[in-house]
């Protein structure tokens, strides 16, 4: 589980800043240029180690340590800090991206490339610090569902032979493994898996074509698949929030669900980027809503936080620069971090489980120059590692 700890301010942080729409605005101004998380249950399926719990002797109080820590990458290192204390250490000495923490183990996976060139994905105890590879394939992307016994990914094909893994150029596939039986399931061409931390149900984008691509969903109990949401479906004419002109959009994709599963977030590529939500107990076209909308920009990054009304994402701008912004999705407010004029970005957001706290990498003229704490609402930031480090992990470890 992720925990936040905020203990000062950045003495020259950039500070972000907080807008209120009545009507979807953009989110930053230099577009006028151009422009309760469900807690794991104490069962867990057969074969999976859940996080351990102490057992207090005979006439002792229960009294159990959890032990905060923030894992990050450098280019040859996992790194290891104390939030309290400030001070950071390597982990492991692994060359590693895409750092994912199963919610129901002490395991963590990455992507590890290997000497064929191609990438795997590990599983790393984090108390005995062993590794072992659980997919040995050309790995770009992973999800675990919340239960911790599934793990989606996808895996890219170099078709055109020019040793690089392109998700549009190469075939992209998706697939489940089941950590338990050991199994794996082909869902089939997609990108961008995710789940829905309700059930186990994948939402994943199709790959792009002529009439543009979907959102669909696969159902592990039913192996049915469904669709969720077309290009098609989107609103072309923006008159209504502003834009006089109407946008191509010609690729959906970053599914991200609510954590009480009852939204869909999706990024909608095109002339003028769109931010889409979805409500899934009614997924009809009435009830799509432009969240955001960013000319000459795309949306990446989609995390909703804990308490499932507001959203984080960054903002590719035209210049190259990532803005983070946070969205709450039931009043409209907004607030940014990252000033384009001064070169200064955030990227790679991660929330808090108490939603008021993200932590993210920073950026400057699309240099990653550390990871760094955000606190909502009074926009203070926060030093954690300077340097070029990048995709943070906040867990809570329980000790005796």
């Amino acid at each position: 589980m992720v925990l936040f700890v905020f203990l000062t301010s950045c003495s020259w942080g950039t500070t972000g800043r907080n807008t209120s729409k009545q009507a979807v605005q953009p989110t930053q101004t230099s577009y006028q240029r151009g422009t309760k998380h469900p807690e794991p249950t104490n069962s867990s399926p057969r074969g999976i180690t859940p996080v351990p719990t102490v057992t207090p002797k005979a006439g002792q109080q229960q009294r159990v340590k959890r032990r905060d820590l923030v894992l990050f990458q450098s280019d040859k290192a996992i790194w290891k800090m104390d939030p309290s204390r400030g001070s950071a250490e390597v982990f492991l000495n692994l060359t590693c991206r895409e750092l994912l923490l199963n919610p129901r183990t002490q395991d963590l996976t990455c992507i590890q490339p290997s000497k064929s060139k191609s990438t795997g994905l590990l599983l790393i105890n984090l108390e005995t610090h062993k590794s072992k590879e659980i997919v040995s394939d050309n790995v770009i992307q992973a999800a675990w569902s919340q239960d911790g016994r599934y793990l989606a990914y996808t895996v890219t094909r170099d078709s055109n032979h020019d040793k690089k893994l392109e998700l549009y150029l190469d075939r992209s596939l998706i697939y489940i493994k089941d950590i338990v039986r050991g199994s794996t399931i082909r869902v089939g061409p997609g990108i961008d898996p995710a789940w829905d931390p309700r059930k186990p149900q994948l939402f994943f984008a199709t790959l792009g074509s002529r009439q543009g691509n979907k959102i669909m969903s696969y159902s592990l109990a039913s192996r049915a698949f469904k669709e969720v949401v077309a290009i098609k479906d989107l609103p072309k004419d923006l008159s209504q929030y502003g834009v006089p002109f109407a946008t191509k959009l010609n690729l959906l994709r970053h599914p991200s669900i609510s954590y009480d599963g009852s939204r869909l977030a999706i990024s909608a590529y095109g002339s003028t980027a769109l931010l889409i939500t979805l409500d899934l107990h009614k997924p009809d076209k009435n009830n799509i809503h432009v969240e955001d909308f960013a000319p000459e920009s795309s949306f990446e990054h989609l995390v909703w936080g804990p308490n499932s009304h507001k959203l984080a994402y960054e903002v590719l701008t035209p210049s190259g620069l990532d803005q983070l912004a946070v969205l709450d999705v039931s009043t409209g407010n907004r607030e940014i971090f990252g000033d384009i004029r001064s070169g200064i970005g955030y990227t790679e957001p991660a929330w808090a489980p108490d939603g008021k706290h993200l932590i993210a990498t920073r950026t400057y003229r699309n240099r990653a120059k550390g990871i760094y704490m955000i606190t909502l609402g009074n926009q203070r930031i926060r030093t954690l590692k300077p340097g070029y480090y990048s995709k943070s992990l906040w867990i809570r470890v329980l000790t005796r």
